[in-house]
């Protein structure tokens, strides 16, 4: 399975910058945890991976500072039992940064 993965890898991506590799099989599986922990609990996230326990699957999942900040709002869209778009809660963005 790893050299089908591996073939088509090659086959799909450009060859990698110097010092750089092509994805590997974990980074597949890394890339799946992620996706399916944005939609899912650990335990199905962890069902679906093979793992038996959450804390593994949480070394796989790997949030972006956007998707913290997206489930902040969420939460406190909760908190104040506010609708999705609604006005009572003041959104968290990003700080812009100074080029």
């Amino acid at each position: 399975m790893k050299r089908s993965y591996g073939n088509a890898v090659r086959k799909a991506c450009d060859p990698p910058r110097e010092a750089w590799r092509y994805p590997d099989f974990h980074s597949l599986r890394r890339t799946c945890a992620t996706a399916l922990g944005k939609v899912s609990s650990v335990a199905i996230t962890a069902k679906v991976l093979g793992h038996s326990l959450g804390t593994v699957t949480l070394l796989y999942t790997q949030p972006s500072f956007e998707d913290c900040l997206d489930a902040l709002n969420r939460a406190a869209r909760v908190i104040e039992a506010e609708p999705p778009g609604g006005t009572n809660v003041v959104p968290l963005k990003r700080r812009a940064t100074a080029s």
